[in-house]
């Protein structure tokens, strides 16, 4: 389990990194965008709220996994699956 926290708290400070996340979803979304637009104005509004509120979410996930890992870890902590 030491192994793994390393590992997540490696990740959490370079391939989960807010910003790294937001500048991907950015980058991906500039290429979708015209082809959702494409499709319809209504899909694009709903494409353009995802892209907004996504990269935060994916962050959130990734550190509340972390910390049932290490709660789960934990003598006397009910585990979180």
């Amino acid at each position: 389990m030491k192994i793994y926290l390393q590992h997540v708290k490696e990740f959490s400070e370079t391939i989960f990194n807010d910003d790294r996340l937001a500048r991907q979803v950015d980058d991906l979304a500039k290429l979708l965008r015209p082809v959702v637009k494409e499709e319809s104005e209504e899909k694009l509004q709903r494409f353009d709220k995802v892209v907004a509120e996504k990269a935060p979410r994916a962050v959130e996930a990734l550190e509340d996994s972390a910390v049932q890992a290490v709660s789960c870890n934990r003598p006397n902590q009910s585990r979180h699956l």
